[in-house]
């Protein structure tokens, strides 16, 4: 049983996010929000060296030249350096561009929070992340895509599993030539930057849905029914509510699973840490 997915959203308005940008080695594996003209946020887990990283600045269709693009490599790309890849607990890099990009109506900072979101706030999390997962797959990250979705294949692949992590890197490959297994994924990656909207949660909710795993520095945000959610792919990208980057995809059970909502980095908690680091590289 396959669930629509971001899941549950639509294709945002072009150009409607200016800050989302695509990290690409080749093809898009996680997102990230412009915060400046030479600095991007994003995922720890989405860490690349910043040689291999392509920003893509300006994009809506990913597989179209519209002439809004602005491709530009990263020059240094920085973990938190309190990131646990185990407990997902500081799940926030930021990446510097080897040169600025030029701001217009296609590429724009998004301003960092002046104070944390409160519950029940709408957000807007957007991304080119799957947009079909199936039911019953374990707890996993947002994680990097790994399809080079350029050749279009119909099912995912197994290909790691993270020895450092409780969360698998990749759900297994659904085939009519194997006994189905218990988790599976069904590839549904848009062309087109997708948006949902979902709503802040209480801090009590995402609790009480991953009870011992959540930390201070992490939101939760969707709907306890399930139906709307990011999803894999999306890693790294922004949740922006009443114009402010709130979050930061990171992971959750699943993807629109019911009670298990999409878990977010809680980017209050890093103003210091981002206005730090910017200023020292």
């Amino acid at each position: 049983m396959y669930e629509d997915h971001i899941v549950g959203g639509s294709e945002c308005a072009a150009h409607s996010q200016p800050w989302q940008v695509s990290l690409n080695i080749g093809y898009h594996f996680c997102g990230g929000s412009l915060i400046s003209s030479e600095w991007v946020v994003s995922a720890a887990h989405c860490y690349k060296p910043a040689s291999r990283i392509s920003v893509r600045i300006g994009e809506h269709n990913i597989f179209a030249s519209e002439g809004t693009e602005q491709w530009i490599q990263a020059s240094k790309a920085i973990s938190h350096p309190q990131y646990h890849s185990a407990t997902t607990d500081n799940d926030i890099m930021l990446i510097k561009l080897s040169s600025p990009a030029t701001l217009n109506q296609y590429a724009q900072a998004v301003p960092l929070p002046s104070s944390c979101v409160g519950t029940g706030v709408m957000c807007t999390i957007s991304g080119w992340g799957e947009t079909q997962t199936s039911v019953g797959e374990d707890t996993a990250l947002r994680r990097p895509s790994t399809l080079q979705k350029a050749f279009k294949e119909d099912f995912l692949n197994i290909l790691q599993f993270s020895p450092s992590s409780r969360y698998p890197n990749i759900f297994p490959q659904c085939t009519n030539a194997s006994p189905l297994p218990t988790a599976c994924l069904h590839t549904g990656s848009p062309d087109v930057l997708m948006c949902v909207q979902a709503p802040v949660l209480s801090d009590t909710s995402c609790r009480n849905s991953y009870p011992g795993n959540i930390t201070n520095n992490m939101i939760c945000l969707g709907y306890l029914e399930g139906g709307k959610d990011s999803c894999q792919g999306d890693s790294g990208g922004p949740v922006v509510c009443n114009g402010q980057l709130q979050g930061i995809v990171s992971w959750g059970r699943g993807c629109a699973l019911p009670n298990y909502p999409g878990v977010y980095t809680k980017v209050c908690n890093y103003n210091s840490w981002i206005a730090s680091t910017m200023a020292a590289n």
